[in-house]
Formats: structure tokens, C-alpha cells, sequence
């Protein structure tokens, strides 16, 4: 069963302690991390959705032992499941992989890492 913890501010470069933990296991910087989720803000916020209306958390799941992966859930303020999927399916073919490889830089087995490993999920609150 994962642990949820939902970012306090995204200001300072604290993570919780479990994300923060799995950000070294797999070599990544919580400075780096932050910014990829500040630009996956952005992107939000290019399609119309305040960051101040939507929450973050981030659910450390382990299915298994060497299975470890970190869900970052954008939970946004929208009504429509279809509306969120095409955003997050427009998101994933435009834009991902430019947000972290520009962030991790060229490490091609810390970007591979990243993107097996962390996944970004927009959602909305089930009402």
C-alpha cells in the first residue's frame, strides 16, 4: 500500500521524505523533480486551470519489491473525465519528454529511469 502526501508548496525545494527518498534512489535531484512539476503546472495552466484550483499529491507506490514508482495525481477542477484525458494524452505526446530531458540534461539512463518510474497522472475529484 503507497503513502499519499500532498505537496505543502512548491516554493522550496523540501519534498516529503518518502518522494524525496525515491527521487535518490533513482539519481534524480529534488530541484530537478520540483521543476518538472512546475512545468507540468505551466502546461496546465497554458490550458486554462489555475494552479491555485488544482492539488498534487504524490502516492509512493510499491506493487512489489524492485517495483517501486512514484504517481505524481494532478487532481484538476474540471467536470469531464474526456476533457482530462485528452489533456493528459496531448500532454504525454507533446510535451513530456521535452519538460524532463530538459531538466535531467542528457543522462539517457536518468531520463529512461525517470520515465519508467514516475508517473504523471491527471485525474479529477470523484465527486
Amino acid at each position: 500500500m503507497g503513502s499519499i502526501s500532498i505537496i505543502p508548496s512548491l516554493k522550496g525545494s523540501k519534498m516529503p521524505g518518502n518522494v524525496h527518498d525515491f527521487m535518490n534512489q533513482i539519481g534524480i535531484s529534488d530541484g530537478n523533480f520540483l521543476k518538472v512539476i512546475k512545468d507540468c503546472m505551466q502546461y496546465l495552466e497554458q490550458h486554462g486551470i489555475s494552479p491555485a484550483d488544482l492539488s498534487v499529491r504524490h502516492v509512493v507506490d510499491i506493487e512489489e519489491p524492485g517495483h517501486t514508482y512514484l504517481r505524481v495525481l494532478f487532481v484538476l477542477p474540471m467536470s469531464d473525465v474526456s476533457d482530462v484525458i485528452k489533456l493528459q494524452t496531448q500532454f504525454y505526446t507533446d510535451v513530456y519528454r521535452d519538460i524532463i530531458t530538459q531538466h535531467l540534461g542528457e543522462k539517457k539512463s536518468q531520463l529512461e529511469s525517470f520515465r519508467r518510474r514516475v508517473n504523471i497522472v491527471f485525474d479529477i475529484e470523484a465527486s
